[in-house]
């Protein structure tokens, strides 16, 4: 429960911060949105806001943050979807943003985790 609260609160800082600088924190909040509808077992919303967090990292070039969202919703789609063939398109486009981002042994964990 207070897990819960210290997650909405998180949630709602990065929201008021994305106010005055989106392209800077929305993303963040959205995967924050995510990991809580994850958490919740709400699969509709986490898929939304997983793609959502993807798409406005990317098109603002926060690869580091497209790698870990990717990384988080592909996790999502095995553990609780079971949707397995998807869960590899994010866990391969983790591992290639978290090497384009410079992040090595972070891809190589991915790919060795995961495949």
């Amino acid at each position: 429960r207070m897990q819960k609260k210290l997650t909405n609160r998180s949630i709602e800082l990065l929201e008021r911060s994305a106010i005055h600088a989106p392209s800077n924190f929305q993303h963040m909040a959205l995967l924050l949105q995510a990991e809580s509808a994850f958490h919740d077992r709400n699969c509709e919303s986490a898929t939304k806001y997983y793609e959502k967090a993807i798409k406005i990292a990317t098109d603002n070039g926060f690869i580091q943050d497209e790698a870990l969202a990717c990384e988080r919703a592909g996790i999502f789609h095995s553990t609780i979807q079971g949707e397995n063939d998807i869960a590899n398109g994010y866990f391969l486009r983790a591992y290639s943003s978290y090497e384009k981002w410079g992040a090595y042994c972070k891809a190589h964990h991915v790919r060795k985790q995961y495949s």
